[in-house]
């Protein structure tokens, strides 16, 4: 699936407060989730590919809370509003993708 992107974000209050690691790491959560909007975190993987320490990435990850849901073990996050911002609702069963 090709990815859309909406280049608002940069306007959008919410991402202006952010710090540059969580804007850096919310592109990247945007960018790698599946295509229902899920990651399997890895802040190993996640400090290797981004260069930033383990622990900025944790801690930069949960500043995204409002934008983000956690699982109950926080191994996974699921990007709110993903589907919307790629045009893939309302779901359709009949779209291999949903």
């Amino acid at each position: 699936m090709e990815r859309l992107t909406n280049t608002d974000k940069w306007k959008d209050e919410w991402f202006l407060g952010l710090e540059p690691y969580s804007k850096l790491i919310f592109v990247f959560l945007y960018e790698n989730c599946d295509n229902a909007g899920f990651y399997s975190v890895s802040a190993k993987f996640m400090s290797s590919q981004l260069k930033i320490n383990q622990k900025d990435i944790i801690a930069n990850t949960i500043a995204l809370e409002d934008k983000v849901i956690f699982s109950n073990d926080r191994k996974k996050v699921w990007v709110k509003n993903f589907l919307f911002y790629q045009n893939q609702l309302p779901l359709d069963i009949n779209n291999s993708d949903h």
